[in-house]
C-alpha cells in the first residue's frame, strides 16, 4: 500500500479516536494535489478567520492537555514544531464552499498522528494499572520519558518492576486482538518501557483500531439523547443527512434490543405519513437511504428484535410487513454510518461537526437527475407534510391504522411541538412500549 494511503487511514483512525474518546470534533481529510498531499479541515459557510483559528487553537490545547499538562510537556513526545501543534494563519484558505485549513503533510505530521494513536492506546493501558494498583498510585508513580522520534512512539517509566511487567503483559495481549504485530515491541531499561513504531506500514492494525472506535462509537448511540450530548449530536447528524440529500424527513428514532442483548444498538426511522399518522419506512425509501451510505445499512430487522417489543409495538400482524432499521451492533454498518458522517460533516461556529448542506444539495441534485420521479414511482403523488420537495416522490399508500396506532395517540402533541422536521428527534426506549401507549421521551429542536 502506498504512503498516501497509510497516511489516510492515520487521518480517519485520528478522527475516530477523538470522537470515541469525546476529545474533540474532527473532520480531517487527506487531498491529493499534483504538488503533494494536503491535511485539510473544512468549515461550515459563513465562518471567519478567526473563528476558524479560535478552532485550530481548541484543537492543538485538547491534544495537549490529554495527555499533558502544558505545550513544554508534550515536546517530550510530540513534535511541537509540526501540525497540528503547529499553526499558521496562512494556511487557512477561502473557498466557494466556505473557510478550510489547509498543510501540507510531512515526516513531522505523520509522526504526530502515530504518536497520537500510540499514546491513546498506551493511557487506556495505564488506565487498566489504575484499576488494578490503584488510580492515585499509578498517578503518581508514572512519568513520561523523553525518546529518540526515529524510532520509538512512547516512553514511560513505570516505578518499579511489578508495574512495568504488567503494562507490558497487558500492552501486549490488547494490541495482538488487532492483527499481527512485530514480535520487538518494546526496548526495556531499568523500569523504563519504550515502544517502537508498531504502524511504520501495518495499515491494517490502523485501519482495526480506528474500525474498533467507530464500531464502539455506533454501539454507544444505544445511549438516550438526554445522557449524553454528543449522542444527541450525531442523530441530529443522520437525520439531517437523509434529509439533506433526499428531503425524506425522518420524524423520530425508536431504540430497540437485538435479541437478548441488553444493547439497545437498533435504531429504527419513523416518518410522518400524509394523514398525520406515524409510520415505519417503506422498503423503497430504505434503499434511497442506503444509496446515500453506498452500503446497505438499512435492513428488515423484524428477526433481530424480540417478538414481543414488536407485538407492543405494531401489533401481531402489522409489523411482519417489515421493520427497517439500522444495527449498530453490526461492525460494517456502524463504520460506515459513523465514517459517513464524519465524511460530509463541515466544522460549525460551535466547533462542533454538522453535516455540510453545500456537499449534501450537489449529490441530492445528481441523484435525481440519476433517478426522476417517474422513475421512482410512476404517477405517485407527493405529500409535502412528508416531503418538501415536489422533485423526489415515493410509494405512497393509505397509512395502516393498525400498524400505527399507538404512535398515532401522540400525533396531536407532535404537531404543536413540531417546526422543523429534520432537526427533530423523537426518542423512545421499545421497552417503555406498552399495549395501551407509547412514552415519548424528550423532543429536540435546535
Amino acid at each position: 500500500m502506498s504512503k498516501s494511503k497509510m497516511i489516510e487511514k492515520l487521518v480517519k483512525a485520528f478522527n475516530a479516536d477523538n470522537h470515541f474518546y469525546e476529545i474533540i470534533d474532527t473532520n480531517l481529510t487527506l487531498e491529493r494535489e499534483w504538488n503533494g498531499d494536503f491535511i485539510v479541515i473544512r468549515f461550515c459557510k459563513g465562518i471567519n478567520h478567526d473563528q476558524c483559528m479560535r478552532y485550530m487553537n481548541d484543537l492543538r490545547s485538547k491534544m495537549i492537555k490529554r495527555f499533558f499538562i502544558n505545550e513544554s510537556d508534550a515536546s517530550i513526545a510530540f513534535n511541537i514544531k509540526a501540525f497540528p501543534f503547529f499553526l499558521k494563519k496562512k494556511n487557512i484558505q477561502l473557498s466557494k464552499e466556505g473557510m478550510k485549513y489547509v498543510t501540507p503533510v510531512n515526516e513531522g505530521i505523520v509522526f504526530n498522528l502515530k504518536c497520537y494513536l500510540m499514546f491513546s492506546f498506551a493511557k487506556d493501558i495505564e488506565g487498566k494499572l489504575g484499576k488494578i494498583f490503584g488510580v492515585e498510585y499509578i498517578d503518581n508513580l508514572i512519568t513520561s520519558e523523553e525518546f529518540d522520534q526515529k524510532y520509538y512512539l512512547y516512553s514511560t517509566d513505570f516505578g518499579n518492576k511489578k508495574v512495568r511487567d504488567k503494562f507490558i503483559e497487558l500492552f501486549q495481549s490488547d494490541i495482538a486482538s488487532y492483527g499481527k504485530i512485530a514480535s520487538e515491541l518494546f526496548e526495556v531499561e531499568d523500569n523504563c518501557v519504550r515502544i517502537r513504531d508498531i504502524f511504520g506500514n501495518n495499515t491494517m492494525l490502523i485501519h482495526n483500531i480506528m474500525q474498533r472506535n467507530l464500531w464502539f462509537s455506533g454501539r454507544y448511540l444505544e445511549t438516550p439523547i438526554s445522557k449524553n450530548k454528543l449522542v444527541e449530536a450525531v442523530k441530529i447528524r443522520i437525520v439531517d443527512l437523509i434529509d439533506a440529500r433526499l428531503n425524506l424527513t425522518v420524524h423520530s428514532i425508536l431504540r430497540a434490543p437485538y435479541l437478548d442483548s441488553k444493547e439497545d444498538t437498533i435504531l429504527i426511522p419513523i416518518v410522518k405519513d400524509c394523514g398525520g399518522f406515524f409510520r415505519l419506512l417503506y422498503q423503497k425509501e430504505t434503499s434511497a437511504i442506503n444509496e446515500i451510505f453506498d452500503f446497505t445499512i438499512l435492513n428488515n430487522v423484524d428477526k433481530c428484535i424480540p417478538e414481543d417489543y414488536l407485538i407492543n409495538l405494531l401489533g401481531e400482524k402489522s409489523y411482519r410487513t417489515g421493520v427497517y432499521g439500522i444495527d449498530f451492533y453490526d461492525k460494517k454498518i456502524s463504520c460506515c454510518v459513523m465514517s459517513k458522517l464524519i465524511e460530509e460533516s463541515v466544522v460549525n461556529i460551535d466547533g462542533e461537526l454538522e453535516i455540510d448542506s453545500i456537499l449534501s444539495s450537489h449529490k441530492k441534485k445528481q441523484y435525481l437527475q440519476s433517478n426522476p420521479p417517474s422513475s421512482i414511482d410512476e404517477g405517485a403523488s407527493v405529500c409535502t407534510s412528508l416531503l418538501r420537495s415536489t422533485n423526489f416522490s415515493f410509494n405512497k399508500s393509505p397509512c395502516n391504522k393498525s400498524s400505527c396506532a399507538l404512535l398515532n395517540k401522540n400525533s396531536e402533541f407532535l404537531q404543536e411541538s413540531h417546526e422543523r422536521p429534520s432537526s427533530v428527534i423523537l426518542e423512545n426506549h421499545l421497552t417503555e412500549f406498552t399495549d395501551q401507549q407509547v412514552i415519548l421521551k424528550k423532543m429536540l429542536s435546535h
